[in-house]
């Protein structure tokens, strides 16, 4: 936040660090809103779209961002960097098999790469909790690793075998 915040009085003078200041501000608010109505709306979903779910999910919600907004940014970083090096792989795989057109990939398959995916974010999630990864044999020849994007090339990688697979034992049956 210091970074930006000087770069933005460097590049948009003194009122420009509040113009970015309500900018981030609004960012935030209409993330926590979309993210409690979401949440909430979900929860409902499981309870028969019952409002009183929702209401209880939404307050809860709100209070917790009420909570977290007493952090710092920084206590915040800290705290959600395990789950976001464990929930972001999955996410930007989930992504991009949704980008395939309707039916090339099988639910088999998702599901396949999702787990290899998951199962590949597992060391940058421990290290991320302060577990040393060195103990996993052989992940230091892991492409990108050293990035902490191990999971790529096993998660690509998947996919394509997994899906020239499917298609020739497709053919022989």
């Amino acid at each position: 936040t210091d970074f930006l915040l000087r770069m933005g009085e460097l590049a948009l003078g003194p009122k420009g660090v509040y113009a970015l200041s309500l900018l981030f501000a609004l960012a935030c608010f209409t993330t926590a809103v979309g993210i409690v109505t979401g949440t909430a709306d979900f929860i409902s979903g499981l309870f028969g779209d019952s409002e009183l779910a929702y209401r209880i999910a939404a307050f809860l919600g709100a209070f917790v961002g009420v909570l977290m907004g007493q952090f710092s940014v920084a206590d915040i970083i800290q705290i959600a960097l395990p789950v976001l090096q464990l929930v972001y792989p999955v996410t930007i795989v989930l992504i991009i098999l949704n980008a395939f057109p309707l039916g090339w990939i099988s639910t088999l398959v998702f599901r396949l790469v999702v787990t290899v995916t998951l199962i590949c974010s597992l060391p940058e999630f421990f290290q991320a909790l302060g577990i040393d990864n060195q103990r996993i044999p052989g992940w230091e020849w892991v492409p990108f690793e050293q990035h902490g994007l191990g999971w790529i090339v096993p998660s690509f990688g998947s996919i394509i075998l997994l899906q020239v697979g499917q298609k020739i034992w497709s053919k022989r049956n």
